[in-house]
């Protein structure tokens, strides 16, 4: 519950900012959040070249309507999904670079997706995804869903997206190749529940 209060203060805040007019006539007073859990093939952090690991989440039931100026949230049966920005995306970290290589979009021939388009939910009920990683190239990784993904659902084109990664630990050491205030600010904002990481190394 802590987590999750953590991640709603989070969210009103960068919903405020980014409203670049403060005139109450002009902020709309509800936002709008749905949250899910993706679902791995392995909760194993090692991994070996030639494995496939998959990524699948369904949405749920319904999103959570929040209140801005009194802090109630109430459910919304999710009726039809339009659109959706990536769900999640898999990292490669260049440790010659020191920078994180998205997997996505620099070699999507290793993504196959399965349910789904364009790593984007399926359009019809159940609305999921599910995205088949070929590993082949050994290193360290990250899976990376952040708190700016969108949704457009029952015509409500601004749904805050949140989608955490169901293991039960995570060893965020494998990250240090992007130096110690990437790793550190990556564990808190996971631990906080604002965004979810999941560390892992791919081996010969």
């Amino acid at each position: 519950m802590k987590k999750v209060k953590y991640f709603i203060i989070y969210f009103l805040c960068w919903i405020v900012f980014q409203s670049t007019d403060c005139n109450r006539d002009s902020f709309e007073d509800k936002a709008y959040l749905v949250s899910t859990l993706f679902k791995l093939s392995t909760l194993n952090d090692t991994l070996k070249v030639g494995d496939t690991l998959i990524v699948y989440a369904v949405l749920p039931d319904s999103l959570d309507v929040i209140n801005l100026l009194t802090g109630d949230t109430t459910k919304q049966k999710i009726n039809i999904l339009k659109k959706s920005t990536s769900t999640c995306n898999l990292n490669l970290i260049d440790k010659e670079l020191i920078k994180a290589i998205s997997l996505d979009f620099s070699f999507p021939e290793l993504r196959i997706q399965t349910k789904g388009m364009n790593g984007e939910f399926s359009k019809s009920y159940p609305f999921e995804v599910e995205l088949k990683y070929i590993l082949n190239k050994p290193g360290n990784y990250f899976l990376f869903s952040g708190y700016d993904n969108l949704l457009d659902i029952n015509g409500v084109s601004d749904v805050a997206f949140k989608g955490d990664f169901d293991v039960n630990s995570k060893n965020f050491e494998i990250l240090a190749p992007l130096g110690f205030e990437f790793q550190n600010h990556a564990q808190i904002v996971d631990e906080e529940n604002i965004v979810s990481y999941f560390p892992f190394v791919v081996i010969e």
